[in-house]
């Protein structure tokens, strides 16, 4: 996949402490030091500035800037900025509002389907399949190190946001890399890189499993004195007691198929074999066609979008903002071909049969069209609302093509993000962020 740097902005500490009012609201803390709620301008645009307690690493923290600063992928959390002082190293990104994976998960009584679930473990895939094929040209790569749920964010639509690049690594050339010096979270880390310190993307294929495992089960990798692998390793292999194991709220009898090839894919990304691990954009692949399975009515997401919102005292309005609109053309083979190189792996090309999902059928006809199209508001597989905009006649290749380009690499907040497109015949699509002001 393509890939470029953002622009990171350099701050200095009066400029953090003005965005911080005096670093008044702290909304996390760890061993690493803490974090706190900003507000960016003069547009009440919020932030999360991540203060470090240790000033002596800052090599490290200039690797975690540079590999951070070149994602720019919608299952990735934002970098803006950064800035080092004399005293202080901090990071500024932007802020998600439902919080980590592993609080909703383990702290929170929140009812969480199973479609939701598995928009959630997509969202993580995503990001994942994302990071390990970056460069596709040299084969270049980066592998995170510390896939978890408190590193999974959720944002206000429950997509997912992948955070923490602390521990991650660029892989030059598709080779596996050593290391003598261990770093992760127990629990979560590969076995494989424990005992042999090889550095492999790989090794966050096996920490997605525990991942899955925690959304199927909503119990912790290891609670009390029961380790959840070995546990559903055993009752697999006795062929009984696995829909015990599962999260009780989604172990419906028309969901055991579902759960029970979820689990199977979870198991193959813990195989302790490190080689027969499946790639993570195949993970992403069977999850969405297990979704597909889902019998879920279209209600589903957004009746979950408005509990959440309740819950989390998110509750705003509903009307969307299309600040950004752009041309259709007539498609034929070679302008498809040339848009979808131009566009690289920032937008996802749809076909008409994936729209009628996203869409149901184009059920939800929303405001804001113009004479020229109409607007439609849809669920992609990983949770994220889109607007998806349909062209009643026949537009400008070249708009489309040249509009499209510049609009799918930049992140404005004036403009809302173009998430993909249909390049069928007699069908003219632009799908994007669903914006709520």
């Amino acid at each position: 996949m393509g890939s470029m740097s953002q622009k990171i902005k350099i701050f200095t500490e009066d400029e953090i402490a003005s965005i911080t009012s005096n670093y008044s609201t702290l909304i996390g803390k760890g061993g690493f030091g803490e974090v706190y709620r900003g507000v960016l301008d003069a547009d009440d645009d919020l932030v999360a500035v991540k203060r470090y307690i240790r000033q002596d690493l800052r090599d490290e923290f200039m690797d975690e800037v540079n590999i951070h600063s070149v994602m720019n992928h919608n299952n990735v959390v934002k970098l803006i900025g950064y800035c080092i002082g004399e005293s202080t190293l901090m990071l500024v990104t932007e802020y998600i509002s439902n919080g980590n994976l592993d609080d909703i998960l383990h702290r929170s009584d929140a009812s969480i389907p199973l479609d939701v679930r598995l928009g959630i473990a997509i969202g993580c895939a995503e990001a994942l399949s994302y990071m390990h094929s970056m460069d596709s040209q040299s084969d270049n790569h980066i592998y995170h190190g510390d896939i978890k749920p408190a590193n999974i964010l959720l944002d206000n639509n429950l997509t997912t946001k992948v955070s923490d690049f602390g521990l991650s690594r660029f892989l030059f050339s598709g080779t596996t890399q050593f290391t003598t010096t261990l770093k992760g979270s127990m629990g979560y880390m590969d076995p494989v890189y424990f005992h042999e310190g090889c550095l492999s993307p790989r090794s966050d294929v096996y920490s997605f499993g525990i991942v899955l495992l925690e959304l199927l089960t909503r119990k912790r990798a290891k609670y009390g004195d029961v380790n959840l692998i070995p546990t559903f390793n055993k009752a697999c292999a006795k062929g009984k007691g696995l829909r015990e194991l599962f999260d009780a709220a989604i172990a419906e009898k028309d969901n055991v198929k579902i759960l029970k090839e979820s689990w199977k894919l979870a198991s193959q990304c813990l195989s302790l074999n490190i080689h027969t691990r499946p790639q993570m954009n195949e993970v992403a692949k069977r999850l969405r066609m297990l979704k597909k399975e889902l019998k879920t009515s279209p209600q589903s997401i957004l009746a979950t979008h408005s509990m959440w919102a309740k819950q989390y005292r998110q509750a705003g309005s509903s009307s969307p903002s299309f600040k950004k609109k752009l041309s259709f053309f007539k498609g034929n083979a070679s302008s498809y071909s040339k848009v979808i190189s131009e566009l690289g792996g920032n937008v996802r090309v749809f076909t008409k049969e994936e729209i009628n999902e996203v869409t149901h059928n184009y059920s939800n006809l929303l405001s804001g069209g113009t004479s020229a199209t109409e607007v439609y508001k849809g669920t992609l597989e990983d949770n994220t609302m889109v607007a998806v905009h349909r062209l009643l006649y026949e537009g400008s290749e070249e708009a489309f093509i040249n509009g499209g380009m510049v609009v799918s690499k930049i992140a404005h907040k004036n403009i809302v993000r173009v998430l993909g497109c249909c390049l069928e015949p007699h069908v003219k699509l632009c799908i994007d962020s669903y914006s709520v002001s």
